[in-house]
């Protein structure tokens, strides 16, 4: 009689069908699937089972700043394993999370998040790390008369930039300050002080300045006999303008002067 196969049908979690036994605790005879019984004896065969091996799959942060790394996998032994993703949120300043590696400097075996891992052997694997890229963001004061640029500032991939404000420092007579733009002419795109930068591109921005309206104030001497008339004031729309006394003592034989006069 040639013995019955299990055909992959009894299972027990945990352990690996490898034949049949005439003892329940697998300490009596053994019987390969399909093999010949030759005894005139009834008989009951009992499965017998081996215990599958586990391997353990652990995880290693590699330098990350913030996060938590996903808690430790067990394999078993001919059954694949659904490898961790990023669920713990590892972060690391400066860098971008692209996967597992069973070596701490990205030169082993590569393993994506929620990859299939087969092998029947103990593994650590660790956050893989690809540097971001940085991009500069400068400033160009664009015909300022007055104040000091912002810094350089550095751009990285993938992660908005909160541009520099003037804070008033910058300035250009007959102008005002209305923001930066990528154009020295004002013409290309505009930016906000403090806007959010999210080009990964680097970028010179240009300090971009409207015309204010601008009034000219003269003295005149009106007939006097000596001294000078102050020199020409300019006055910007909206802002007030302090009238210069007679600093340079202006005369006229016969009179005292009393002021200036719009007529």
């Amino acid at each position: 009689l040639n013995l019955a196969t299990n055909t992959d049908s009894l299972k027990r979690t945990g352990f690996k069908f490898v034949g049949w036994n005439t003892s329940a605790d697998g300490k009596g005879t053994d019987y390969a699937e399909g093999a010949s019984y030759t005894k005139d004896s009834a008989i009951t065969l009992y499965a017998k089972w081996t215990k599958l091996l586990t391997y353990a799959v652990s995880y290693n942060n590699n330098q990350s700043t913030s996060g938590k790394v996903p808690d430790t996998q067990t394999k078993i032994e001919g059954i694949a394993l659904q490898l961790a993703d990023n669920s713990g949120s590892l972060e690391r300043t400066g860098f971008k999370f692209v996967g597992w590696n069973t070596s701490s400097d990205g030169k082993g075996t590569d393993y994506a998040e929620g990859a299939s891992y087969t092998k029947d052997s103990a593994v650590t694997l660790y956050a893989k790390w690809t540097k971001l890229l940085t991009y500069a963001v400068s400033y160009n004061d664009n015909q300022s008369t007055s104040g000091k640029i912002p810094d350089a500032q550095t751009k990285i991939e993938g992660i908005a930039l909160q541009l520099a404000t003037n804070n008033d420092s910058l300035k250009r007579t007959g102008f005002k300050f209305v923001g930066w733009n990528t154009s020295s002419d004002g013409k290309g795109t505009d930016y906000a002080e403090g806007a959010s930068y999210t080009k990964d591109s680097a970028v010179t921005l240009y300090a971009k300045w409207t015309a204010l309206d601008v009034y000219t104030i003269r003295y005149e001497g009106n007939q006097s006999t000596g001294g000078e008339a102050p020199a020409i004031q300019t006055q910007e729309k909206g802002k007030p303008l302090t009238i210069e006394p007679n600093s340079k003592s202006l005369e006229r034989t016969g009179y005292m002067f009393d002021g200036w006069s719009t007529s």
